[in-house]
């Protein structure tokens, strides 16, 4: 966990600025910021330094430079929440707040959510509700445009494994795989792809895994001298900006392509090897 100072020197350093994008920074995308014992000053501390930013590319006709958080609601967290709330009230433009919620094998902390929920008309009133299981309806929102919840109890099989959902959270639901076109190839094609990411203390490198056989989507870790040599051979995601002289190239494979492969490994009667990244 980086500290506070970290962070504000970091977001204080003009060739750090010079490299975020607008409409961008995003906390939350594999941690939760309210774990962070100064959260929230973290989120004030990044919109007032990036408060320049923004105003010039406004001015110059861009998207801006935006905050978003995406944290989980927990009851004994609920006045970091509301410091968010406050936050994102103030920063209509500039700030978005999604609150998710848990897909626990006990509804609990859901049913909790609720009573947070009703404590606080001024801000869910007529749009968000308790459905007939006494818990959150489909399709929630708020009165802010800027604030939104995700409710993540559905079956994809990301979440099925080692947990076992609630009979009210699957009751009646269709399993998304069968539904979205794509679904299962889209997943499976990122895996062994990597990207970087500049922290305060290090380079680190992510690693894609795949969500229908991972409890972990993504793997981290920090970048050195001594391994960079090795994980450079990784393919870059070609999703983003590659690296100069980066050597991984890497290629895409589709579900069907990787259930034949699969096929022809148990049919050789060999042990299916873990994905060989580097040589």
């Amino acid at each position: 966990m980086f500290s506070f100072e970290s962070l504000k020197k970091l977001f204080s350093d003009k060739r750090f600025q010079d490299m975020l994008q607008p409409d961008s920074i995003r906390f939350g995308s594999s941690g939760d910021i309210l774990d962070h014992p100064r959260g929230v000053e973290i989120v004030k501390m990044v919109l007032e330094a990036t408060k320049s930013l923004h105003e010039k590319s406004i001015q110059e006709g861009k998207k801006g430079y935006k905050i978003k958080i995406f944290t989980n609601y927990r009851p004994n967290l609920e006045d970091q929440l509301d410091e968010l709330i406050e936050i994102a009230k103030a920063n209509p433009d500039r700030f978005r707040l999604t609150i998710s919620l848990p897909f626990n094998k006990k509804d609990t902390v859901n049913a909790k959510f609720m009573d947070y929920v009703e404590a606080r008309p001024e801000l869910f009133a007529g749009v968000t509700e308790r459905g007939e299981d006494d818990l959150l309806r489909e399709a929630p929102g708020t009165l802010l445009k800027n604030v939104g919840i995700q409710d993540v109890r559905h079956p994809r099989l990301l979440f099925m494994v080692g947990r076992v959902m609630s009979k009210a959270a699957n009751a009646g639901r269709v399993p998304e795989w069968d539904v979205v076109e794509g679904d299962r190839e889209l997943s499976f094609r990122d895996r062994g792809f990597v990207k970087t990411f500049l922290n305060p203390d290090a380079l680190w490198l992510m690693v894609y895994a795949t969500p229908y056989e991972s409890n972990s989507a993504r793997v981290f870790t920090p970048l050195n001298k001594s391994n960079l040599e090795a994980f450079s051979h990784l393919p870059f995601h070609p999703d983003f900006p590659v690296p100069p002289n980066w050597p991984g190239k890497g290629e895409e494979r589709s579900w069907q392509e990787a259930q034949v492969m699969k096929a022809e490994v148990e049919a050789s009667g060999k042990k299916q090897k873990v994905l060989t990244v580097v040589e």
